[in-house]
C-alpha cells in the first residue's frame, strides 16, 4: 500500500508528490482536512513532477 498527498480542487486532484507505482491500481480517496486559504499557493506547483521522478 502506498500513500500520495494531494489537494482536491473542486473538480480535480492535484498531486503534491510523484506516484510511486506504474500500471492500474485500485485506490481509496480519503478527505482529511480542508485547505486553509494560505495553503492554496500549493496548487501552483501542480504537475511539477516528471515521469523520471517515478521509480
Amino acid at each position: 500500500m502506498f500513500a500520495v498527498k494531494a489537494i482536491y480542487d473542486e473538480s480535480k486532484f492535484v498531486l503534491d508528490e510523484p506516484v510511486p507505482v506504474k500500471g492500474k491500481y485500485e485506490v481509496v480517496i480519503t478527505f482529511t482536512n480542508p485547505v486553509k486559504k494560505d495553503q492554496s499557493k500549493l496548487l501552483e506547483y501542480a504537475g511539477m513532477f516528471d515521469t523520471d521522478d517515478v521509480q
